[in-house]
């Protein structure tokens, strides 16, 4: 079969026109045309529908930080809190890389957004979230907006405690630098008190911890030697015959203390006795003689 090598790729008809609701919807938010939009939502096109990827159109929009399609959606009756198969509500969204949603995300505050929404999983709330970033500006507008400062995620720990940890005093994070002093100034001197006091509770239950598995090891420690020592005492192998008697004539040896042993001195009597019945004997037979 011949190919023309000069002839243009196969592509897409980009002028198509679309055939379903959904389409129409989808090429209206793209263009964020509202009244698109709306007559795409008059054919029945569900507003909140979750595509694929578990995520809806509003969700979409503010993980791509589109303002005004934020603001197009929530005009044509967008669920502001619908999270799709997702764990976080499009504030929460917007709350993280917020220098890149920052607009969205005013926008979701400027609509009335709950800014007490958190995830089912890790239990972060809107303001944990904008700490983790360590975003000054959506931090201050969440104060300003009355975000809960005590709240504790499930490793208990508040917004404040989170940005500390996260950032230190002030480190670099993807590129920014946090100030995070000044955006402790941000936050009331109540949540300041209580990150302080649960540092110190914290700083306590650890050395407390660490002392505990100190004393811990050394009871071990101490365990494990008498246990070695009670098992040599117990194993200990028998002694030969041989040394036994070594020992005993060495005990013998002890005992005299320096004195000829008693059996020594009963030789030497027999022998003695033995000489005077000889010596006897001789004069005897000379004597007859």
């Amino acid at each position: 079969m011949n190919v023309d090598s000069d002839a243009p790729a196969t592509a897409r008809d980009t002028t198509a026109q679309p055939t379903t609701p959904a389409e129409s919807f989808h090429e209206a938010v793209e263009l964020c045309d509202l009244d698109k939009m709306k007559a795409a939502l008059a054919m029945g096109h569900e507003i909140d529908f979750v595509d694929l990827n578990g995520s809806t159109a509003l969700l979409s929009a503010c993980l791509q930080g589109r303002a005004d399609v934020v603001k197009a959606l929530l005009a044509c009756g967008a669920d502001i809190e619908k999270r799709g198969t997702t764990i976080t509500t499009p504030l929460m969204v917007s709350s993280m890389f917020g220098e890149r949603r920052h607009e969205a995300f005013k926008v979701l505050l400027e609509a009335k957004a709950d800014v007490h929404a958190h995830d089912a999983t890790l239990k972060r709330d809107c303001l944990q979230l904008a700490c983790e970033d360590g975003h000054a500006d959506a931090i201050r507008l969440l104060l300003v907006a009355n975000a809960d400062v005590s709240t504790d995620n499930n490793q208990g720990q508040t917004a404040l405690q989170v940005l500390r940890r996260t950032h230190g005093r002030e480190v670099s994070f993807l590129g920014t630098k946090v100030d995070v002093q000044a955006i402790e100034a941000l936050f009331p001197a109540r949540a300041i008190a209580q990150a302080d006091a649960r540092k110190e509770a914290e700083k306590l239950e650890y050395e407390k911890d660490q002392q505990a598995r100190i004393e811990a090891y050394k009871a071990k420690k101490e365990a494990r030697a008498a246990a070695a020592k009670k098992e040599a005492a117990t194993t200990k192998p028998a002694q030969s015959v041989e040394e036994t008697k070594e020992q005993r004539k060495d005990l013998a040896a002890d005992s005299t203390d320096g004195e000829i042993p008693f059996s020594a001195l009963v030789r030497v009597g027999f022998v003695i006795l033995l000489a005077a019945i000889l010596f006897a004997w001789l004069v005897s037979g000379r004597r007859a003689a």
